[in-house]
């Protein structure tokens, strides 16, 4: 057993022992290093125990789930939108579960690995059990992290040394573009703008994520970033003739020097503009035009294939065509897919890292995608409710921002973006709850003269 496994193993007890020794925001950080395996810092993402082997995120489910009959209990009235359609749509998957064994055979143990990242959701019915404290004290770790991890992140193009070498990639130009992304330098952006009061310090954090998010070189990357600058001046009541032109005036020197230091940012946005000009004009019965790696149109072909495979049958657009994994499967269904040379097949059939509709389309088919987007869009609801709120603030803009990167990866499909989610969702509901008494005893104080 190597070092990580036994370090990981090691978290999992400190997590699951802290929860009930007045400690639980080191449980909350317990859960967010192994799900996000150790932030993408190392490689391979496996816990090995003998012949087993398990990824670190497991280790982050389980204790998830052994925690859940110790839960407080409590009805929150704030969220029972969303809790009714989590509910809807994770009895939609228990029978699909059923569905998927009893007809097509899928194992117990191919329906885990397929559907384990989903398990994260299941950390929503924890909310409740955590103190504003706790999740005050895990958004620290993640800001202090994330930034720990941004200036290494920008090191690489300095020393050109890889923190991980081998998930390296060429951009169109033949420059390297580094993979190893900070996990959560999006909502750490919102934190920053919003919470952060130090001038100082906010500038600081805001220059190093900047970067980091330019040198990443992710054009939906760039567009959320857009989109968070809009928001948080749109929400603090920031827009005004002047400060337009004074944003105007940052923004345009801003994409000069980008321009002249790192062109690539321009050739990658081009190369946008034109993949959505050749939309319309695509023969789409020869589904192999659209094949270029990372592109727009690869993207769009790639979801367009699959829904087209989906709808050929009453039973996929109900319950999708099941949970067989990828690398199961030895036969190349689709002409387009995300090259993978760990699978049989050299290609993603039915999940996709590049998009996040493809996977929901295809694992969930088309009523069960709905009742997925239903649950999503009762957090923009909720979100949106409490915008009055700092967390409400924030957690609007980084779901907005969300929406713009399901176009470059599979975001909302892989459950670990929600554990973030609910710990803003946690602090919206205690913040607004305290609010709420305030107000009684104000009553209280008012009638007692």
């Amino acid at each position: 057993m190597d070092f990580l496994s036994l370090l990981s193993i090691f978290l999992f007890f400190i997590g699951f022992v802290s929860y009930f020794n007045n400690q639980k925001h080191i449980t909350l950080i317990v859960i967010i290093v192994l799900s996000s395996g150790y932030f993408i810092l190392t490689k391979p993402l496996t816990l090995n125990i003998g012949t087993f082997s398990m990824q670190y995120g497991d280790l982050a489910l389980l204790l998830i789930f052994s925690l859940l009959p110790f839960r407080k209990k409590t009805t929150d009235n704030h969220i029972k939108n969303i809790t009714k359609a989590l509910i809807i749509f994770l009895v939609f998957l228990i029978v699909s579960f059923l569905y998927d064994y009893l007809i097509y055979h899928t194992t117990p143990m191919q329906i885990f690995r397929t559907s384990r990242k989903l398990g994260y959701i299941a950390f929503f019915f924890l909310i409740s059990s955590f103190e504003r404290k706790n999740y005050i004290q895990v958004i620290k770790f993640i800001f202090v992290i994330t930034i720990i991890h941004s200036l290494f992140y920008i090191s690489q193009y300095f020393t050109g040394y890889s923190l991980t070498p081998n998930s390296d990639m060429e951009n169109e130009l033949g420059g390297l573009r580094y993979s190893n992304v900070p996990s959560y330098i999006i909502p750490v952006l919102a934190i920053s703008l919003f919470s952060i009061k130090n001038m100082f310090f906010k500038i600081f954090a805001l220059i190093i994520i900047l970067v980091t998010i330019v040198l990443a070189q992710s054009r939906g990357a760039i567009i959320s970033v857009i989109a968070v600058l809009f928001l948080f001046l749109l929400l603090e009541k920031k827009i005004q003739l002047l400060n337009l032109i004074f944003i105007s005036v940052i923004v345009f020197f801003s994409y000069n020097i980008i321009l002249n230091y790192f062109p690539i940012i321009s050739e990658r946005f081009l190369h946008l503009n034109d993949e959505m000009n050749m939309v319309d004009k695509m023969d789409y019965k020869k589904m192999e035009d659209f094949y270029q790696q990372g592109s727009f149109i690869f993207r769009y072909g790639l979801t367009y294939e699959r829904l087209l495979y989906v709808l050929e049958e009453p039973m996929r657009i109900v319950f999708g065509v099941g949970f067989v994994p990828d690398i199961d499967l030895l036969k190349p269904i689709f002409v387009l897919g995300t090259p993978s040379p760990a699978l049989p097949t050299g290609y993603e059939q039915y999940n996709s890292v590049d998009i996040f509709f493809p996977n929901i389309i295809t694992r969930y088919g088309i009523v069960g995608s709905i009742l997925y987007i239903y649950f999503i869009a009762e957090l923009f609801v909720f979100s949106f409710r409490f915008r009055e709120l700092l967390y409400g603030k924030i957690l609007f803009t980084y779901l907005l921002s969300l929406v713009f990167i399901s176009l470059i990866n599979e975001t909302f499909y892989n459950s670990q973006y929600f554990l973030i989610l609910f710990i803003l969702i946690g602090l919206i509901t205690i913040d607004k709850q305290q609010i709420i008494n305030d107000n009684k005893l104000s009553n209280i104080k008012k009638q007692s003269f």
